[in-house]
């Protein structure tokens, strides 16, 4: 069935939560907020050995451009968030100078490999409620995109001091992934967590 309006956003939201998600929100496409401030940072040579980072600088910047031919430009992108806080070493484990500790995010399996197929399968929800015939681009840390701005864009958290994507009362305990689509989706409760996320910002 074909569904347009302001159902959209719901369907996706509460499909993303029974995938597995944690948060899920919306944000039109535009130009990347920090774009010309990354741009500077690879220009002064920061990215050291991460050559790659250098490619795409441009549909890093306008997002929108990431579309294939002749597919139409993407409108709107699904931010969507997972919680990965697990829980807390004990101190016999967490002190032990003989033991490495390495970052929690990476105790379990590789997490690219468990969203991005969870990204497809919201994706063809999508495309079944609306219609659309072209693949949206689904993408977790792997393509051109500042995933921290657009996370604060579309009201998941802001940007802290640490580099990272806080949400109040989470903490950073945050991994991030985008899903760009070509509908036009407009979502007043985004709106108003981006705009609670930028008085966080402010503080």
């Amino acid at each position: 069935m074909i569904v347009t309006g302001a159902a959209i956003p719901t369907i996706i939201r509460n499909e993303s939560l029974r995938l597995g998600f944690d948060l899920c929100r919306f944000t039109p496409i535009s130009e990347a907020p920090h774009a010309d401030f990354f741009d500077a940072w690879i220009d002064a040579g920061r990215a050291g050995e991460m050559s790659y980072l250098e490619r795409n600088r441009e549909k890093r910047r306008f997002p929108a451009r990431l579309a294939e031919p002749p597919a139409a430009p993407f409108q709107t992108m699904v931010v969507l968030g997972v919680d990965y806080h697990q829980y807390e070493l004990p101190p016999a484990l967490r002190d032990d100078p003989s033991r490495g500790v390495i970052a929690s995010y990476a105790w379990g399996d590789d997490y690219h490999e468990i969203i991005r197929p969870l990204l497809y399968e919201l994706d063809a929800l999508i495309r079944t409620h609306t219609g659309r015939t072209s693949l949206g681009k689904c993408l977790v840390d792997t393509g051109p995109v500042l995933e921290r701005d657009w996370a604060a864009a579309a009201g998941l958290g802001f940007t802290g001091k640490n580099c990272c994507t806080i949400r109040p009362g989470w903490g950073s305990w945050l991994l991030l992934a985008v899903l760009l689509i070509t509908e036009k989706l407009s979502d007043p409760a985004s709106a108003v967590a981006a705009a609670r996320s930028q008085q966080c910002a402010k503080r």
